[in-house]
């Protein structure tokens, strides 16, 4: 069974090549690590935001038969943009009754070439055999903190500009719970952005702390300004010290995520 952190590079691997398959079933960890994965994989592919989709469903408990012929069987016929893939994410899909996933059967056994279906889930003995015999199959173990305790954070600084709130959100909804790791978190953001400072001042891969990183250090020095990267280390200060206050975390953690995310994009 692989971890979260060989599933991330499993996926990112997979983008890279070229070689994608289109169906997948990703099972274990945390529902939002889940979603984090996916999303990440899925913006590796899709080329154009509006060929990202993430079914709805009307009633809490059910994905109905309806719902996944609208929102995927039919709208596959729809060709994405550009050379890029057309992605399915449907969370929670056990909620998919056995005639809804026969309903998807078709697709999955004759999909179009540019579409990828991620199918997220935590059993997949929820899915019909057909089903998952269709999918490739990827299950995520809890993260291991002895490894690298920064991985959940170092994972979303890596999506840089393509960063959302949905990806802050989910990453919030994990490390709320991990106390201890407030201090190491706003910790590794610090060396991350004075490694950003050093690459746009034209330092050596060599004085690097995050060297490993170095591509994605490299764009955030190309979005962000000198006062930017400034005015950020500052925020990071100030996250810290709202942790030592107590204050509500989600509203410090968007408050930081959200100054970043400004700044990269002025």
């Amino acid at each position: 069974m692989a971890g979260a952190n060989s599933i991330h590079d499993i996926l990112e691997n997979t983008a890279a090549s070229g070689r994608v398959a289109n169906a997948y079933l990703l099972t274990g960890g945390t529902r939002e690590t889940r979603l984090m994965e996916a999303r990440t994989f899925a913006r590796m592919l899709a080329k154009s935001p509006a060929d990202l989709k993430e079914l709805t469903h009307e009633k809490p408990n059910l994905i109905s038969v309806e719902e996944v012929r609208t929102q995927i069987v039919r709208d596959t016929a729809i060709r994405p943009y550009g050379d890029g893939r057309k992605v399915y994410i449907v969370d929670e899909a056990e909620k998919m009754n056995p005639q809804a996933q026969n309903a998807l059967l078709k697709t999955l056994e004759e999909p179009p070439s540019y579409v990828v279906i991620l199918l997220l889930s935590d059993r997949k003995e929820y899915f019909l055999e057909t089903v998952l015999s269709r999918a490739v199959k990827l299950s995520l173990e809890e993260e291991s903190e002895a490894e690298d305790p920064d991985a959940p954070v170092r994972e979303l600084m890596k999506r840089a500009s393509r960063m959302g709130a949905q990806d802050v959100i989910a990453f919030s909804a994990v490390q709320q719970k991990k106390k201890e790791t407030r201090t190491a978190f706003t910790g590794f953001l610090r060396t991350w952005f004075r490694d950003v400072l050093c690459v746009k001042s034209g330092a050596k891969l060599s004085e690097l702390m995050n060297r490993a990183d170095a591509p994605e250090l490299r764009e955030y020095a190309e979005h962000l300004s000198f006062s930017g990267i400034d005015r950020i280390l500052r925020e990071i200060d100030e996250t810290e010290r709202k942790f030592q206050a107590n204050v509500n975390y989600d509203i410090t953690v968007s408050v930081l995520f959200s100054v970043i995310r400004s700044e990269m994009e002025k």
